[in-house]
C-alpha cells in the first residue's frame, strides 16, 4: 500500500495544484479504496456492482473529487473485505506519515 501511495503522490504533483489537493481527507479515503481495489484486482466497475453504487460514484471517490458519505464508505468497504478499523487505522497512520513527510498538520477525525 505504501507503494501505491507515494506514486499517487508523484502523479499528484505533475498536476497543477497537486501538492496541496493530495492533504485533503476525499484524496486520502480515495488513495485507500484504490490501494483495497489494486490489491484485490478488481476494476472500478466490479467493484461499484460488489459495492451497490454506481462506476462513477467510485471514481469520484478514488480520485479524491468527491466528499464520500459514511454510508458509501462502508460499502466500498465491506465490497473490499476491509474492517472499516483497519481503513481507519490506515487513513491515520498514512496522515501522520505524510504530515512528517510535508510538514501539514491537519487532523483527521
Amino acid at each position: 500500500m505504501t507503494d501505491l501511495i507515494k506514486l499517487t503522490h508523484q502523479l499528484n504533483a505533475q498536476i497543477p495544484g497537486g501538492k496541496e489537493e493530495m492533504f485533503s481527507l476525499e484524496n486520502l479515503m480515495g488513495e485507500l479504496i484504490f490501494g483495497y481495489r489494486m490489491r484485490r484486482g478488481l476494476s472500478q466497475e466490479e467493484l461499484a456492482k460488489r459495492a451497490g453504487i454506481d462506476k462513477k460514484s467510485v471514481y469520484r471517490v478514488e480520485g479524491g473529487h468527491s466528499r464520500i458519505s459514511s454510508e458509501t464508505y462502508n460499502k466500498l468497504l465491506r465490497a473490499l473485505d476491509v474492517a472499516f478499523e483497519t481503513a481507519e487505522s490506515e487513513k491515520k497512520t498514512t496522515k501522520k506519515r505524510e504530515d512528517a513527510l510535508f510538514g501539514k498538520q491537519k487532523k483527521i477525525s
